[in-house]
């Protein structure tokens, strides 16, 4: 009797967690199809030299971000903190999953700059897939879901969920 319901305690939960991949990539296919960005996959991104600027807001972004991300925010974010910047540099943007980032990347386009692309899926999808994430320059385990709802997206148990 207590193997049955270990089976059938397993199935739900696979069912349970495949489902929310499915609704997950649903979301981000409505992303892609809402703005019309350039995409990269995590894959990707170790092929190339970009400038990664996290669109995520500060508080985010102090509890973990990908390597060699800086901060731009979201609310806040400027065009001019990118003066700087040459209009051909490759830059890649992310947030959570990638709705305020590819808001972003759309206006980086607008301003002229030639090879700006999204990161599919946002640091969500790079902690499901076991990407590292760091504090500061240390790799961590936490995360900012941003809320509850958007918390159910992150599928790795090895996250520690914070909002």
């Amino acid at each position: 009797m207590i193997n049955k319901a270990l089976i059938i305690l397993c199935t739900l939960m696979i069912t349970i967690s495949f489902s929310q991949n499915r609704r997950f990539e649903r979301y981000l296919t409505d992303i892609q199809n809402e703005f019309q960005v350039p995409q990269i996959s995590a894959d990707s991104l170790e092929n190339i030299k970009p400038l990664i600027l996290d669109i995520r807001e500060k508080e985010e972004y102090d509890i973990s971000h990908l390597k060699n991300a800086k901060y731009a925010g979201y609310y806040n974010f400027s065009l001019d903190q990118l003066n700087s910047i040459d209009k051909v540099t490759t830059i890649v943007v992310y947030c959570s999953v990638g709705y305020r980032s590819s808001k972003i990347a759309k206006k980086l386009i607008q301003a002229g700059f030639k090879d700006v692309r999204n990161l599919y899926g946002g640091i969500f999808k790079c902690v499901n897939q076991n990407r590292e994430i760091l504090k500061n320059s240390t790799s961590t385990d936490s995360l900012h879901t941003y809320n509850k709802k958007w918390a159910r997206y992150i599928t790795n148990k090895s996250i520690i969920k914070i909002q």
